[in-house]
């Protein structure tokens, strides 16, 4: 059965200094971040894909170079900033038009500027209906991007809201694996981290 895989982007420098923000500037991966991304390799060598797509970002490009894939990359995976209220004073320049804030949590008002929620949510959709495609075909798809962008996604696949995405945590440098069982689209795998257990 075809699968859809989602590869969280290695770290970038931004991380090291504790930048407080669920996007990140297009930064190049950090020497952590590229060890994360190679340990990829043997968990997707193996695979048939039918689609590789990346975000356009820096990270996610290099992330899915060193993993060993080839991706396109689609301007629909790029990251959706979304920084909580309490940290919009600390936000740096260089994050894109996209860039708004949001509270996640469902018992505070929702404020936005920049990307609003419906605009990503659109994108995974259509991402997503791609991917249906070639899953269809019996070949598996896998995407590379940044951590907001992939659990929106998820959310997404499992039919839920985008404001969902939050509760679907993911680390730098994972692999994710969507899928279904019993007619029913499922996680199959999620936030597994391939530098801490051996090649499968």
């Amino acid at each position: 059965m075809s699968e859809l895989l989602l590869v969280r982007n290695g770290a970038v420098a931004a991380h090291a200094h504790h930048v407080q923000l669920a996007a990140q500037p297009d930064l190049p991966l950090n020497d952590a971040g590229e060890d994360q991304a190679r340990a990829l390799r043997p968990y997707l060598r193996n695979r048939r894909f039918g689609r590789v797509l990346s975000s356009p970002l820096s990270q996610a490009r290099q992330t899915a170079a060193l993993a060993g894939l080839e991706a396109e990359p689609d301007e629909n995976l790029i990251e959706w900033c979304s920084v909580t209220s309490s940290q919009t004073t600390s936000a740096k320049p260089g994050l894109g038009d996209r860039c708004g804030t949001i509270r996640f949590d469902t018992s505070a008002p929702i404020t936005m500027s920049g990307e609003a929620t419906h605009a990503p949510t659109a994108r995974a959709d259509h991402v997503l209906a791609e991917a249906d495609t070639v899953l269809a075909d019996g070949k598996d798809v896998v995407l590379v991007a940044n951590a907001n962008m992939l659990q929106i996604l998820a959310a997404r696949w499992l039919g839920l809201p985008a404001l969902a995405a939050p509760r679907l945590p993911l680390a730098t440098g994972s692999l994710s694996v969507l899928g279904s069982r019993r007619d029913n689209r499922a996680l199959l795998l999620w936030n597994f981290l391939p530098r801490a257990w051996p090649p499968l």
